[in-house]
């Protein structure tokens, strides 16, 4: 089935946050705004699925993500999304490795290079125009809430 809805503006009823359908299995769900764009139920699976290829990964420690995922019966692209999202790292003295999605280098973990995420941001910072008034100040966080004066 194709995923349907990415993002639909409408707030939910009864609370903040939006519907969204889940990256996993495309279930359309209430959003609160934190977290991967996964529904309950998926979050419940990924993180059973993440726990077994941690354990694997105590005892196989120079597996390859095929054999990972024959040990585990986790399929390939969940353990590559761990990669991509940070949450696994490929030992340096691996002989294989996942690739930048920019430039094709060999990467440890997460989608880009050093290199490609330094030009992406400088990139995203012109491509905005920012100038050091639209950048803004972050309080002290110091003192009291209290509520602003009424203008009359």
């Amino acid at each position: 089935m194709e995923k349907q809805i990415k993002e639909n503006s409408d707030e939910m009823p009864g609370g903040s946050g939006k519907t969204r359908s889940c990256m996993r299995c495309g279930l359309i769900f209430h959003y609160t705004g934190s977290g991967h764009l996964i529904c309950p139920n998926c979050r419940e699976a990924d993180m059973k699925d993440f726990d077994r290829v941690r354990e694997y990964l105590y005892d196989h420690q120079k597996s390859n993500i095929a054999e990972i995922s024959e040990g585990t019966g986790v399929s390939v692209d969940i353990i590559e999304s761990f990669l991509k999202g940070g949450r696994m790292e490929i030992p340096n003295d691996s002989d294989v490795f996942i690739r930048c999605e920019r430039c094709n280098k060999e990467i440890r973990s997460g989608r880009f290079c050093a290199s490609c995420a330094a030009e992406l941001t400088a990139e995203m910072k012109q491509a905005l125009n920012f100038d050091k008034a639209q950048i803004g100040v972050e309080p002290e966080r110091k003192g009291k809430m209290h509520y602003k004066k009424r203008e009359k």
